[in-house]
């Protein structure tokens, strides 16, 4: 092997490694959105091999596909990468990040993609919504017994005083 195909070998295992070691569902996708390269944790996102997932479209996975093609689009005409949220077919809700390569003559190259499972994030979110509506029910309810409470001392003032009595009540 010649020093610059060792060179090349050694990049080709670091890039590997990499993909391998990061802990999210990461995608490289050619210019037609086509999924090229896949991380580790996009198996398990997806619940598919590597190989079953390589070679098909990313907006396949989506319930709304037309929203990933203007996500690729829109990452390419800004430069930088934008996210947003979606919804897997399988019903999971994710964040996907979608950021345009281009080659030194400004032409697209690719994609790449980080998605990162909400799952648990919405669980969280709607077990916290439910926590705070019955905080607004108890608050209501004690806030509206308080306000009574008030208005009965008022009463029972009142009639002690008709009654030549001192008031028992601040």
């Amino acid at each position: 092997m010649t020093e610059p195909e060792l060179e090349l070998f050694e990049l080709e295992n670091y890039i590997k490694d990499i993909w391998r070691f990061l802990p999210v569902p990461i995608l490289y996708l050619n210019p037609l959105g086509m999924i090229i390269d896949a991380g580790e944790m996009a198996s398990a996102l997806f619940n598919l091999p590597k190989e079953e997932i390589i070679g098909t479209r990313l907006r396949n996975y989506f319930d709304s596909p037309e929203a990933i093609v203007s996500q690729e689009q829109e990452s390419e005409k800004a430069g930088m990468a934008l996210s947003r949220e979606a919804v897997l077919k399988r019903g999971a809700p994710v964040s996907i990040s979608i950021l345009a390569r281009k080659d030194e003559a400004g032409e697209l190259i690719g994609f790449f993609v980080s998605l990162t499972d909400l799952t648990d994030i919405k669980t969280f979110q709607r077990h916290l919504e439910e926590k705070n509506k019955q905080l607004e029910t108890f608050n209501a309810v004690a806030v509206g017994r308080e306000i009574k409470m008030i208005a009965l001392e008022k009463e029972v003032n009142g009639l002690l005083v008709e009654l030549g009595r001192e008031a028992k009540y601040g």
